[in-house]
């Protein structure tokens, strides 16, 4: 079969020639990149990785910042509920446009229940890039072959460590 170039096609490809190696999505985006300086996956292949968990991040909004945005909102929602009295419309509106644009950024620090969204760090983010190509990539192969689709979905795990084992048998020699 034949697909065009795409980045999970190449995760996958770093993936397969290191059965049942951990890699960090770090690595294998800098690797599939070109950027890991030659590394191969072999050269993991007695490497003793084992997946962590991140140390904790630090929220989008310090404590400081969130108490100044709400006592600036209070002075908004005061000077707008005295723009509205005076009928004067177009002050009103900026400050409804100052208003939105603040409680959009602190909808943006809050996640679920309120807590603080922390930033994120750039392993979370190729943790989500490096799974979403993937995904892509068996999506691509799915039309063309549905059964190395399946085989590469029920084989390929994902998360900060990406991993090929496909399961309760030992891996195929895969060839280019």
């Amino acid at each position: 079969m034949r697909l065009r170039d795409v980045k999970g096609l190449r995760h996958i490809a770093f993936l397969v020639a290191a059965p049942g190696v951990d890699l960090h999505v770090l690595e294998l985006a800098a690797a599939t990149e070109g950027t890991a300086g030659g590394v191969s996956p072999a050269a993991h292949a007695d490497d003793d990785l084992r997946s962590s968990r991140p140390a904790d991040l630090d929220p989008l909004l310090d404590p400081q910042a969130k108490e100044e945005y709400r006592g600036r909102l209070e002075d908004l929602r005061a000077e707008l509920d005295e723009a509205r009295s005076f009928a004067d419309y177009e002050r009103a509106a900026r400050l409804e446009e100052e208003i939105d644009a603040l409680v959009g950024e602190l909808a943006r620090a809050a996640g679920l229940g309120g807590r603080d969204r922390p930033v994120s760090s750039p392993a979370e983010r190729a943790r989500v890039n490096v799974t979403k190509a993937i995904r892509t990539a068996i999506k691509l192969i799915e039309p063309q072959s549905p059964a190395l689709a399946e085989h590469l979905t029920a084989s390929i795990r994902t998360g900060r460590f990406c991993s090929y084992a496909p399961p309760g048998e030992a891996p195929p020699r895969w060839a280019t």
